[in-house]
């Protein structure tokens, strides 16, 4: 089998891809028909004539002659495609321009053979992966980050026997060791990372370097095919001294922080990506999910406010196993530190400060407002209809009272007004000329409010008005 890098640049921005063929297919397009170009129509067609000896592409150590070189010359391309191996690439990846690729074989702890490849890019940096599923699917075990990202990876060379890859560069050669399997602290973090080089050793709780006999290997795991700690760490017979997930002495060790902030100031919360594989989802307890904003980067942008204060989770998925990666407790500058709402009351996942626990309920205002507001609402309009029931015999008896006019009135207004009705009748001004007017009561008439009338004595009654 051969391993080659394929480069394709679209739109520009580069994409690399990892590609393997199998030697006797190539062997077969090397041996079949050559490709020759129609000098009329400059198309390439099928050459089906005779061929020179040795053919071209062929090792020889003899002289050839000028028809065998101008063969050669007119005849550089096979007729037959390779294709890779499955028909698709072993690995592609966007936005990342392979340079240089290097291949190991190493043997598991069950003894399966397995290629890893490490592949340098035009970034600094060389990506470690691994060939499973017999050798038709790929995984990217690590990113090594070893030059500025500006300087290209120029050289990879490996040297099985001493377990270490030299990287050159413009620059120099750097020695990096093929596995750095102490990076990974946990059971399920050496079992996620699928190398091959490493596994996990119950007896002395740690990620190490495969021994390379079969001594003392009872005790140690490794699942590089699936890479499933579920079944490989937690499994009844291989959980040892370590801690099932979940539980507070879970692993890798969760980030715990608390923050103290006045209102309206703005937290971010970091959630550490231990594995690019990982999905990362945010989880507020107890509380509702809306107006979460989430960075590009994965980290939480949090306002503080009553309603926003409380405990926060960063969780992590990788193939199906869930941890705990990040845990927060947001308070106001006071110390309070639970929302006015559905407060969460887990004591074993609250984020702790100096061993103590955050357990304050938040004020709320608004439930008081709104009573004041009630209160002051009814009591106005309580004493509106007081005042308006107070005024309500003076306002029916300024209604019914008709006020009339007399004519000095007419006079000094400079116009005639309309009188109202009189309570007695009509003045008599002169022969014909009739007009109403107001007359006073004689002694012993009395006026009938209600009923808008003057009531006279028996032997009384109302003057008539004299003319003017």
């Amino acid at each position: 089998m051969a391993v080659t890098l394929c480069e394709q640049s679209v739109g520009g921005s580069s994409s690399s891809a990892v590609c393997s063929f199998n030697l006797g297919d190539i062997e077969a397009a090397f041996n079949g028909n050559y490709k020759e170009q129609n000098k009329e129509s400059s198309k390439w067609t099928r050459y089906t004539g005779p061929v020179s000896s040795p053919r071209p592409g062929s090792c020889s150590s003899g002289k050839f002659s000028d028809t065998d070189l101008n063969f050669m010359k007119d005849h550089f391309l096979m007729d037959d495609k390779v294709l890779p191996a499955n028909k698709r690439p072993l690995l592609i990846q966007q936005s990342v321009s392979y340079t240089q690729i290097a291949i190991d074989s190493v043997r598991s702890l069950a003894g399966h053979p397995y290629t890893v490849m490490f592949l340098g890019t035009d970034k600094g940096s060389v990506h470690k992966a691994v060939l499973v599923n017999k050798g038709t699917e790929s995984h990217i075990i690590e990113e090594l980050k070893l030059l500025p990202s500006s300087e290209p990876i120029e050289s990879l060379l490996l040297e099985p026997s001493k377990k270490m890859l030299y990287v050159g560069s413009r620059d120099g050669i750097l020695q990096v060791p093929l596995a750095n399997c102490s990076v990974y602290r946990t059971c399920f973090e050496c079992i996620l990372a699928r190398d091959p080089y490493c596994a996990w050793d119950m007896a002395n709780q740690d990620c190490r370097m495969v021994p390379s006999t079969q001594e003392n290997r009872d005790s140690w795991l490794q699942d590089i095919e699936n890479g499933n700690p579920n079944d490989t760490c937690l499994s009844p017979g291989a959980r040892g001294r370590s801690h099932r997930p979940g539980h507070e002495a879970e692993n890798p060790p969760t980030r715990v922080a608390n923050y103290s902030r006045p209102y309206n100031s703005i937290v971010e919360l970091l959630c550490p990506q231990l594995s690019s594989l990982a999905s990362y989802t945010w989880r507020r307890l107890g509380q509702s999910q809306d107006r979460q904003v989430v960075t590009p980067a994965g980290s939480l942008v949090v306002i503080v406010k009553s309603e926003t204060l409380g405990p926060y989770e960063c969780w992590a998925n990788e193939k199906g196993f869930k941890y705990k990666a990040a845990q927060y407790w947001i308070k106001d500058q006071n110390g309070v530190g639970i929302s006015h709402r559905g407060a969460y009351n887990g004591d074993s996942n609250m984020a702790l400060e100096n061993g103590v626990s955050f357990s304050s309920e938040a004020h709320d205002y608004y439930k008081p407002f709104v009573a004041v507001t009630v209160l002051l609402t009814l009591t106005l309009c309580g004493c509106l209809c007081l005042a308006l029931y107070t005024c309500r015999d003076q306002i029916r008896a300024n209604s019914k009272i008709q006020s009339c006019s007399t004519p000095e009135s007419d006079k000094l207004a400079g116009h005639k007004k309309q009188e109202t009705a009189p309570l007695n009748g009509f003045c008599q001004y002169s022969r014909s000329i009739t007009k109403p007017c107001c007359v006073p009561c004689r002694a012993g008439g009395k006026m009938d409010v209600d009923n808008n009338s003057v009531n006279l004595t028996p032997n009384g009654g109302a003057d008539a008005a004299s003319d003017v």
